[in-house]
Parts: C-alpha cells; sequence; structure tokens
C-alpha cells in the first residue's frame, strides 16, 4: 500500500486543462482549453531526451506529476494538459489512480505542446 503523500510535497498549483473545440468567426475550428480543475500538485523531472529534430537539437523533459484523486479528473487523458504558470506540459497517456485507491493520481507528462 502506497505511503500517504504529505502535504508539504503538493507545493505546485497547476491546472488541468481539457481541450475544446469551437467555430471561429470564418468558419473554422478552433481550439480553446477548459480548466477543469485547480489543484496543488508535486512536479518532479524523470528524464530528459534529446531529439534531433529539422537539424535542431530540441532536448524533451518528462515529468511525473502526482496529484490528490479528484472525481472530477476521472476522464483526464493524452490530450488533456496541465498549465503551472507559463509552462504548458502534455499529458502523456492516461494517468494512473495509484494502486487504485482513489486517493492520489500519477501523471506522465512532457513539457511542452504536443506538435501537431
Amino acid at each position: 500500500m502506497m505511503a500517504r503523500l504529505e502535504a508539504r510535497r503538493l507545493k505546485k498549483v497547476i491546472d488541468l486543462q481539457r481541450p475544446e473545440s469551437t467555430r471561429d468567426s470564418v468558419g473554422g475550428i478552433a481550439t480553446t482549453w477548459e480548466t477543469v480543475a485547480t489543484v496543488r500538485a508535486e512536479i518532479l523531472p524523470i528524464s530528459t531526451r534529446e531529439r534531433l529534430m529539422a537539424a535542431q537539437a530540441r532536448s524533451e523533459i518528462t515529468h511525473r506529476v502526482t496529484i490528490r484523486y479528484d472525481s472530477r479528473l476521472s476522464e483526464m487523458d493524452g490530450s488533456w494538459r496541465i498549465r503551472y504558470g507559463s509552462r504548458i506540459f502534455s499529458i502523456d497517456g492516461t494517468p494512473r489512480n495509484i494502486e487504485e485507491a482513489n486517493q492520489y493520481f500519477e501523471i506522465v507528462a512532457t513539457e511542452g505542446a504536443k506538435e501537431s
């Protein structure tokens, strides 16, 4: 069984956002972000990967984000994102409900917006 996460470790305040598609004034589709919840979190870097993209080196940092369980977030998936101040994290896959105990979500996220 997972030990309780100490409240002092949840130092960061983040917004969990889901995409919303709307029609713009010329009939195109625009994506906006709706904040579903603002919660306290622990954000820890877990790996850095260097990639060569368009002849340009780019670092990609993966993080583990832990938050308290919240039923409003049960539909969270890889289309959602995390906003922490001016930083954006793309959620990688479906967050894990640790030990199915409805106490904590563990989210793997990559800093930066997903590429189309």
